[in-house]
């Protein structure tokens, strides 16, 4: 007869499989989750997505092992089916083992070749343990209560467990509003106000025209300051004009009761987008969330991406906050939607918008246009704090970024343009600001703040033009997010709770003093925080090295500004032909296919030109499309000392429309007045 396998034989290999699954996937993703359970909250996750994703993570994989294995053991469904099955167990526990070793001392600071050879021993000697101790494999069951537990605990405990029961009931009361005017509120992301500054510490009318023009018609608080170099902390004071009372609230209504969005409900048409954020009752704004998929869908590429970086990526649970993909590839998009979504009803409209924009991923040229490129900028190490590893790399970083700005000052333009549409300009209360900035330092965070870049972390635009104002004007007091709100409820005449700790920047200025800006506690700070969790900035310090810094870019040019930067900027724009040419270079060039990410725009063009040389000189490029120098680029190293990695963006005018571009490459030899430029190569 054939031989069917116990039930208790089923579940003891079932408990072995689960209880080694634990210890690599399951323990480090459901603590990363823990720490940065704002994903669910930029997820739009609900307790079914949440339940869901933790069985997946807890049982998932050990599920489909024993899939494999029964099925494995029906072939024959005879005493040898059932033999071949065990062996394949036994190979599954192997090699479940080598993957908890590496998980174990792979952070040790090991040499690579070392981690794995210690890990394929343990998987052999868990193997041979296995088949040799009866009291190794009823370890390896009791084992398997380990992470059931352990998803237990994740589910039962604050901050999921608030998520999983959806409290929707806690938001605070509505408050009376005496002089109610139509409202946008504009939340743009990651962006510095350090990109939009001239040389006159003006917004750049040539790069950033309708940030410009608003600017013209409202007060511009150009010493403001974000409270968190990250968006789930970042936002919420915004809107509540409030500092979190505690390191790690979630950014709902729940953990934010008392909110513009609650506070104006009755008297309001609300009309919002919260990208990130959860803080309008559901029964308001509905989801208002611009992912595209399925919240499980998305939670399980979310587990992934953690589990890759813990087991393989020498990561720390810090990099959840990092890791996971709190952007809107298309926020273009979402932006245009929201904008034809606004409309004049019988009550005032609050309209909200929280953009992740011009937030990487950058690839949106100023018209809009994208190109492919990598998700995260070259040059950036996502193993040391995102820090920029050479000038070369924070200079093209900055510069992707800067282009992504423009197009963003497209956007303004539009919603500006929409309230013009239905007449609501001129009355309307206009906020425009950002909820942090970004850094472009050698050897510094992009986005975690430090002593050396708090000035571009920090500092964000903010422009509030009250209903009926026309003459613009700038105010330098010391200003916080945290003002945003009661400075639109002493517009508005809206009643605030007595407990927020932002203020009214319609008043006199304060009396000069010390300025210390308050900054949330993440992991990619360089800061120490306090016991409640925060570091203090000098604001003075930090105003008066803002202003010094240099605009960006070079020349007078606004469509080649962006593209000139460096030491060979004034290369950029010029035909090969004006140039002295200098002898051949042997050296062997791969151009890359495009880059490795798409958008979902249809309408791309072919601008990122990166590529390998195999040459061990640090050496200078032009790259040169269709004769005309486009950008330079400084060889980067990679781990090959023989081969040298380069990258650069070129003006989309210099591309034919039939897509049928010569690039060259010339080495750049001789000094800035007298350059020559030595052929390499040709790519496609």
């Amino acid at each position: 007869m054939p031989a069917t396998p116990a039930p208790t034989d089923r579940a003891r290999r079932f408990a072995e499989l689960v209880g080694l699954c634990g210890i690599f996937l399951a323990e480090p993703v459901l603590t990363a989750l823990r720490e940065g359970a704002d994903v669910f909250v930029t997820r739009r996750a609900g307790p079914f997505d949440i339940l869901a994703v933790t069985l997946l993570i807890v049982i998932g994989l050990p599920l489909a092992l024993l899939l494999v294995e029964e099925a494995i053991g029906q072939l024959g469904r005879t005493a040898r089916g059932i033999a071949r099955r065990e062996v394949v167990h036994r190979a599954f526990l192997g090699g479940l083992g080598v993957l908890v070793v590496i998980r174990l001392v792979g952070q040790s600071g090991l040499p690579g070749p070392l981690t794995l050879a210690l890990a394929v021993a343990g998987g052999v000697a868990l193997g041979a343990a296995v088949s040799r101790w009866t009291g190794v494999r009823l370890w390896l069951q009791y084992l398997g209560l380990f992470p059931l537990l352990l998803g237990a605990f994740f589910l039962a405990t604050d901050p999921v467990r608030g998520l999983v029961l959806d409290a929707d009931a806690a938001a605070g009361a509505s408050a009376s509003v005496g002089d109610p005017a139509p409202v946008l509120l504009l939340v743009l992301d990651e962006f510095p106000l350090a990109s939009l500054l001239d040389g006159g510490n003006r917004i750049d009318p040539g790069q950033f025209p309708n940030l410009a023009l608003l600017a013209e018609d409202a007060t511009w608080y150009r010493n403001t300051t974000g409270v968190s170099p990250t968006t789930p902390e970042a936002v919420p004071p915004i809107l509540t004009g409030r500092y979190p009372d505690a390191v790690g609230l979630l950014p709902t209504v729940e953990e934010h009761p008392d909110n513009l969005f609650t506070l104006l409900r009755g008297t309001y048409d609300l009309h919002v987008q919260e990208s990130v954020t959860a803080l309008c009752p559901g029964d308001l704004c509905g989801p208002g969330s611009f992912a595209p998929r399925h919240p499980l869908h998305e939670l399980t590429l979310d587990a992934l991406d953690l589990w890759q970086r813990q087991l393989f990526g020498g990561g720390d649970d810090r990099q959840v906050d990092f890791a996971i993909r709190q952007s809107d590839p298309d926020a273009p998009t979402t932006i245009n939607e929201f904008a034809a979504g606004m409309a004049v009803g019988d009550d005032p409209a609050l309209d909200v918008l929280h953009a992740v924009y011009p937030h990487q991923p950058w690839y949106h040229l100023p018209s809009g246009l994208t190109y492919e490129a990598p998700f995260i900028a070259e040059g950036l190490d996502q193993y040391a704090q995102y820090a920029w590893q050479t000038r070369f790399a924070a200079d093209t970083g900055r510069q992707r970024h800067l282009l992504q700005a423009r197009n963003a000052d497209v956007m303004v333009g539009l919603l500006l343009a929409r309230l013009r549409e239905l007449g609501t300009y001129d009355d309307a209360l206009i906020v425009v600001t950002a909820d942090h900035g970004a850094s472009f330092e050698t050897g510094e965070p992009l986005r975690g703040v430090s002593p050396a870049n708090a000035d571009s972390v920090l500092w964000v635009p903010l422009l509030v033009k009250a209903p009926g104002q026309v003459t613009g004007q700038i105010d330098d007091r010391p200003a916080r997010t945290t003002d945003v709100l009661p400075t639109m409820a002493e517009i508005l005449d809206l009643d605030l709770p007595d407990d927020v700790d932002g203020v009214s920047l319609l008043g006199p200025p304060p009396e000069p003093g010390p300025d210390e800006r308050r900054v949330y506690d993440w992991g990619f700070n360089r800061l120490e925080p306090d016991a409640d969790g925060f570091s203090l900035i000098d604001g003075t310090t930090g105003f008066a090295d803002l202003l010094a810094q240099p605009a960006p870019g070079d020349g007078d040019d606004p469509d080649l500004r962006f593209y000139r930067w460096g030491r060979w900027a004034s290369l950029v724009g010029r035909s090969v032909d004006a140039f002295v040419a200098g002898a051949a270079r042997d050296l062997t060039v791969e151009l890359d296919a495009d880059g490795g990410y798409r958008s979902s725009a249809s309408a791309q063009q072919d601008v990122y030109v990166a590529g390998t040389i195999e040459t061990g000189e640090p050496l200078d490029l032009a790259i040169a499309v269709n004769g005309r120098i486009g950008a330079w680029a400084e060889l980067q190293t990679t781990g090959d000392p023989g081969e040298r990695r380069f990258w650069g963006l070129v003006p989309p005018d210099y591309l034919r429309a039939d897509g049928q571009d010569v690039i060259e490459l010339y080495v750049i030899e001789g000094d800035s007045l007298s350059p020559t430029l030595a052929p390499l190569g040709s790519g496609r």
